[in-house]
């Protein structure tokens, strides 16, 4: 989309670039007045077709006001295509703290009670998130205590309301339900509890249970 350091959207100054992906990138932004930092994550180029994605992240984000998810706080234009402003985390993935360290059970067990809290927060306000994975979880510290914060509903679905084609096969494939992988359309809330038990074998024990 052409942002570079220094460049102008809206009342944000961009100042660094955090992160991308084969849709998407995420800047830091700086609030011009206030000096707040957000992070703002941004389609690439040739990925315009996920434009109605990124716009049904956002809607999902917005209403999902809870501590342990990143909630999206606006969305801007940028050279006429969607924008999602988040909160910065200044901590890396949960793949990051997995790859470097065997947690302890403790640990282990504290960050899957609070992914338990997100999950049910987002189920009782009928989003079905489809791609819980540790990648997809931000780690930050808040009063002196890690936060896993629960990040990228671009594969989420509402209330049976979806535009998967039946029969179309989303989320990653080491962590996803079967039944997911079979058709994504039919993939409930069972499917992010699912994901989430492949997340506390890979807590507990360093490795996930299916390789392959």
């Amino acid at each position: 989309m052409g942002l570079s350091v220094g460049a102008k959207v809206g009342r944000y100054t961009v100042e660094r670039l955090l992160g991308h992906g084969g849709m998407a990138e995420v800047w830091s932004v700086r609030h011009n007045v206030l000096g707040n930092r957000y992070a703002l994550k941004v389609l690439h180029q040739h990925a315009g077709r996920h434009r109605q994605r990124l716009l049904q992240e956002g809607r999902a984000q917005a209403q999902l006001d809870h501590p342990n998810i990143l909630t999206v706080r606006d969305i801007l234009d940028v050279n006429g295509q969607p924008a999602l402003l988040l909160p910065l985390v200044d901590g890396p993935p949960l793949t990051a703290l997995l790859n470097a360290q065997r947690l302890s059970p403790a640990v282990a067990l504290a960050i899957f009670k609070i992914l338990v809290g997100a999950l049910t927060f987002a189920h009782g306000r009928g989003f079905v998130h489809r791609d819980l994975k540790p990648a997809n979880i931000l780690l930050d510290v808040y009063f002196e205590r890690l936060r896993p914060r629960v990040a990228d509903f671009g594969l989420v679905k509402h209330d049976g309301g979806l535009q998967t084609r039946t029969g179309s096969v989303m989320g990653t494939p080491a962590y996803a339900a079967p039944e997911q992988l079979r058709d994504a359309t039919t993939a409930d809330a069972r499917a992010d509890w699912f994901s989430l038990g492949v997340i506390l074998v890979e807590l507990l024990t360093g490795v996930r249970p299916f390789i392959g």
